[in-house]
């Protein structure tokens, strides 16, 4: 038979098994018998005038033939069953170490790929468990309450830091209980979990809309409020129903100074950043229209409002998820898959340098990492990272750390560094020493000093405690008599020489010394130049000038070479 035609045969069959009641469709799926692999469709009614009272079920074979529920679908014997989950994957960063060695003014690029595994999730997580308890919620409160235990037990295994609240809601006209009922704070004692769950009780609510958006705005508070929220951790509300929500809950209902709607309970919801996962027992029950079902509030309220799809737009605004047409028979496996995937969603990863190896980064790209990343698909994130060296010191530096994978503020995985700065090379001091050695004899014209005898000598006084290499280089102006080094032209190095100077000692060079170096012998012919002197720290360098009526004592500076 077409699916139309299931439905109307089985309304036809359910009316006809209760004539006395108006019969209302809430609920039409289809099942699957494990033992035959045969498809079979599933529809629920209930009393027009008492929705949330007793519900009627038939299933049906393909060819419109009632059928036995199987056993092995019983609600409460599948709830039972434990439920078995690997750990969540681990997320990973490669290349995962580096051993480098960098000097000042170094610089090293790197491509880093971090993965992220699906369902790999956050540490931290409260989840909040909220159930529609009116009276049509009967057999699926019973199906959690029976497999709360293995709820619980998955979830744990993931090995994550969770902890569970409890609450739940009813409508504010209509008998059996309050809009809604804070049970427990989240918390990590299962026991205490369980009694909570257990204590729900299926009764009263009045029409077929219930009064969940005033429950949801509640639980929209803080870390640290009413609610007992932790701080720092990922926030989720489980949210079990099978019909609509009152929009607007007017104030004559609430007491408060506005009424409550779906659009200010979804953005409360989405500025505290809780996702909501919503579980819809009957298709479209929360996504369903809710002007047809809200006769109760058109007394106190005035014209009833709202739209279908609620369940849908508030899963969407939150980051959460919309599921319809669970069954009891499911609810336990929806709910811990759900979940899982929500914590193990991220809303930002990004690389964090430890504070040893801070000071080598020059850069991160993005420097905001990545996010937010669905848990349901794994995700490959590459940054591009730029190391520079640090100052070196008079001894050799080995830094070790870590740039770490950080996700939602925790770090998560790492990549271990070994950064080694090599010791600073010497700082040659530099000294530049003016000569003047030889006879200026009397000349016409113009000459490079006055006629006379010139002579200089030049010490080298090493006064620290460890022995220093001078070394020294010798570039003429004037040669032999000869202005080499007269502009355009200019004087080049001619000699060089060398000596290591013990602790505490001195040594001279004179024209003799200079001679020597410049023409292999003494001699007494003009040469001017500069002693380019070199050393790996100070020393003190004093040049004496003497010619045939004056003597000049002048002490030269060094500069860093």
């Amino acid at each position: 038979m077409k699916s139309t035609d299931l439905v109307q045969h089985a309304l036809t069959l359910l009316r006809q098994a209760h004539p006395e009641q108006e019969l209302l469709l809430v609920h039409a799926a289809e099942l699957t018998d494990p033992a035959s692999g045969i498809t079979l469709h599933e529809f629920r009614v209930v009393a027009a005038a008492d929705p949330n009272g007793l519900s009627w079920s038939l299933v049906l074979d393909a060819d419109g033939t009632p059928r036995a529920r199987p056993p092995a679908l019983d609600p409460l014997a599948l709830a039972a069953q434990p439920v078995r989950m690997a750990a969540l994957p681990a997320i990973t960063i490669q290349p995962d170490s580096n051993v480098l060695t960098l000097s000042p003014g170094d610089t090293v690029a790197e491509t880093l790929v971090v993965t992220v595994p699906k369902h790999a999730g956050a540490a931290r997580a409260d989840v909040y468990f909220l159930a529609d308890t009116t009276g049509s919620m009967g057999p699926v409160l019973a199906a959690v309450q029976a497999g709360a235990n293995n709820v619980l037990a998955a979830l744990g295994s993931l090995g994550l830091d969770l902890a569970f609240g409890v609450g739940n809601y009813k409508d504010f006209v209509g008998e059996g209980g309050a809009p809604f009922t804070h049970q427990l704070a989240p918390t990590g004692v299962a026991p205490d979990v369980t009694a909570a769950i257990g204590a729900w009780s299926a009764s009263g609510g009045g029409d077929v809309a219930e009064a969940q958006f005033a429950a949801l705005g509640q639980l929209a508070q803080a870390p640290g409020g009413g609610i007992g929220w932790r701080a720092g951790t990922r926030r989720i509300v489980v949210w079990i129903g099978d019909a609509p929500g009152h929009d607007p809950i007017c104030t004559v209902l609430s007491g408060l100074a506005s009424d409550i709607t779906e659009a200010g309970t979804s953005a409360a919801l989405a500025a505290q950043q809780i996702a909501v996962l919503a579980i819809s027992t009957a298709q479209p029950g929360l996504d369903a229209d809710p002007l047809p079902y809200s006769g109760d509030y058109a007394a106190p309220c005035g014209a009833v409002g709202g739209s279908a799809g609620q369940a849908s737009r508030i899963a969407a605004a939150t980051g959460g998820k919309f599921v319809a047409g669970i069954v009891p028979a499911t609810i336990v496996a929806t709910i811990v898959d759900l979940v899982k995937g929500a914590v193990a969603g991220i809303g930002n990863v990004r690389l964090v340098p430890s504070a040893a190896v801070a000071p080598f980064v020059a850069s991160i790209t993005p420097a905001v990492g990545y996010g937010p990343l669905a848990g349901e698909r794994q995700h490959v994130l590459t940054f591009e990272l730029r190391l520079r060296g640090i100052d070196c010191k008079a001894e050799a530096q080995h830094v070790t750390g870590t740039l770490d994978v950080v996700a939602d503020g925790v770090a998560v995985a790492a990549k271990r560094m070994a950064i080694t700065v090599p010791p600073c090379r010497p700082k040659a001091v530099s000294y530049s020493v003016k000569f003047v050695c030889g006879l200026q004899p009397e000349a016409c014209g113009c000459t490079p000093v006055r006629p006379g005898r010139y002579a200089t000598q030049i010490s080298i006084h090493n006064q620290s405690s460890e022995a220093v290499t001078v070394r020294k280089r010798l570039i003429p102006l004037v040669l032999g008599g000869a202005p080499l080094g007269r502009e355009p032209g200019f004087g080049i190095s001619r000699a060089e020489d060398s000596i290591e100077l013990p602790p505490h000692t001195a040594t001279l060079d004179d024209c003799g010394r200079i001679a020597e170096l410049l023409f292999g012998a003494a001699g007494s012919a003009l040469t001017i130049g500069l002693m380019e002197i070199t050393v790996p720290r100070d020393v003190s360098v004093t040049a004496i000038y003497t010619t045939d009526r004056a003597i000049d004592v002048m002490p030269i500076a060094g500069i860093q070479a």
